[in-house]
């Protein structure tokens, strides 16, 4: 975990990107589920599914999609932001032990996601929100300054081949732009199973100056 000093610098989408609006419904995604899955999704995600305006790509948001998290929740709250959730089985388990929290979850496997759904029906909660999108291409635009209280990265991915490793989520700009969304005094949490990615971490974390190490 890492602690979020007081100055934030605003993230940026890349400069000259263009992106393109469209819209999706929920029921293209079940054809590409299982069939329990697929019943779960029609039953239950307009509950917890966010569907944004599209860019380019099923994975991107449009360049004026804005969340309004009090809205979204029809609550203010404190907010953690997954990054990557997975099936769901951290957030839906934190989600059912804080209800006074709210959860956005972000993911692009669509299965994992209907997972999510899954586990949060049987859970019985109500403050988690997911939504399918690419992080790196979403945050910069979607979100507010200084709107959330955590955000996790755990385990993502490692990127195993040394060419490939640029690819990874944790870097100089993306710390930059967690800083901007956490208030101050936010932690940003993050696991790997690789030993190297850890060690990237720690040293993106050190050589940022929004961020100090707690555990120090």
């Amino acid at each position: 975990s890492v602690g979020h000093r007081a100055d934030r610098r605003p993230g940026e989408a890349p400069e000259g990107t263009v992106f393109m609006s469209r819209t999706k419904s929920f029921t293209r995604r079940t054809r590409e589920l299982p069939a329990n899955l697929a019943r779960t999704w029609e039953a239950h995600a307009h509950r917890y599914v966010v569907e944004p305006r599209r860019g380019v790509g099923y994975t991107t948001v449009a360049p004026d999609f804005t969340l309004d998290l009090a809205e979204l929740f029809g609550r203010s709250a404190p907010v953690t932001l997954e990054i990557g959730s997975g099936t769901g089985e951290q957030i839906v388990a934190a989600a059912a032990a804080h209800p006074e929290r709210n959860f956005l979850a972000l993911e692009v496997w669509v299965p994992g996601i209907a997972k999510l759904v899954s586990k949060a029906v049987e859970a019985g909660v109500d403050n988690i929100r997911v939504i399918e999108a690419d992080a790196a291409q979403a945050l910069p635009i979607m979100l507010e300054d200084a709107c959330l209280d955590e955000v996790w990265t755990f385990f993502p991915d490692p990127w195993r081949k040394a060419r490939h490793r640029k690819r990874r989520l944790v870097s100089d700009s993306f710390a930059c732009e967690v800083a901007r969304l956490l208030r101050d005094g936010g932690m940003w949490r993050l696991a790997t199973d690789w030993d190297d990615y850890a060690w990237q971490m720690r040293d993106v974390i050190e050589a940022c100056e929004f961020f100090e190490n707690p555990h120090a």
